[in-house]
């Protein structure tokens, strides 16, 4: 269905998008808004990484496994800290001159370096003066509006004529953040006339994203957040093929390795 006047949308990152993050403990009420186009596309998954840097400071990259299952280098960082802990843990041999980290410290740094996901919707921020935004649905709330999307005894909750507001309840902070999604049980116009170039193309959008990044920024980044990881991880990478994009630092003679790694795998 056509829910808009078709004009030429080429939204990207950037631009004039507004953005609608539940940050804070308190209710807020949206609209989100139908698909772009006749694809049926309300949402779009957006999927990041976060590196903290010595300064305090964070690098934010796109999962391209998440998103576009694509090789994605800080995933695969992540499974060779997993390598390097069931080392540590299980105390087996090695040449690699590992760094004194425990267990638990690589633990923390696969966490910290989880990726995290995010829905993407076009919607109408209620509480501010009926603005079209880009909302970044956590996980647990997009599930519950798709289930409404889907009820059939729901009709069309999304329609710009018939559908309904939701409110969107944040309780908590941190690892006990929780959400609470309510539909608001009367129907009601969007309140506001739209063309569909008031909206994000959410897939442009995210093609975009992930597209402004290659795989040097990956590395850049963890070898300024993990420097005494890096080294290994280069090496890790070379002896065991899983990419072909690596830096031209660790090819020939001029490897920036320990002059002991030509095999830092083997027992």
């Amino acid at each position: 269905m056509e829910y808009y006047k078709p004009t030429q949308q080429e939204e990207g990152p950037g631009g004039d998008v507004s953005y609608l993050e539940f940050k804070e403990a308190k209710t807020y009420k949206i609209r989100i808004l139908p698909p772009y186009d006749s694809s049926g596309q309300w949402y779009a998954f957006e999927s990041k990484h976060f590196l903290k840097n010595p300064d305090g400071k964070y690098t934010v990259l796109p999962c391209k496994n998440d998103v576009k299952k694509a090789n994605c280098i800080m995933c695969l960082f992540s499974d060779f800290v997993a390598y390097v802990k069931s080392i540590v843990a299980n105390k087996l041999p090695t040449k690699m001159e590992l760094p004194a980290l425990t267990p638990e410290e690589l633990d923390n740094i696969i966490k910290a370096i989880r990726s995290s996901l995010r829905v993407l919707v076009n919607g109408i921020d209620r509480d501010d003066g009926n603005k079209v935004k880009l909302v970044r649905l956590p996980w647990t709330v997009f599930k519950n509006v798709r289930s409404y999307v889907n009820d059939p005894d729901w009709e069309d909750i999304l329609h710009p004529e018939t559908g309904y507001d939701v409110s969107i309840t944040r309780q908590g902070k941190g690892f006990s953040t929780e959400y609470v999604l309510k539909v608001v049980p009367k129907p009601s116009k969007l309140g506001i006339e739209l063309e569909n170039n008031d909206l994000v193309n959410l897939e442009k959008y995210i093609t975009a994203f992930v597209e402004k990044y290659d795989d040097s920024d990956y590395f850049d980044a963890i070898a300024n957040a993990y420097p005494d990881l890096y080294p290994l991880f280069m090496q890790w990478l070379k002896d065991t093929a899983k990419t072909e994009n690596l830096p031209g630092d660790i090819d020939g003679d001029n490897a920036n390795l320990p002059e002991d790694l030509d095999n830092p795998f083997a027992e």
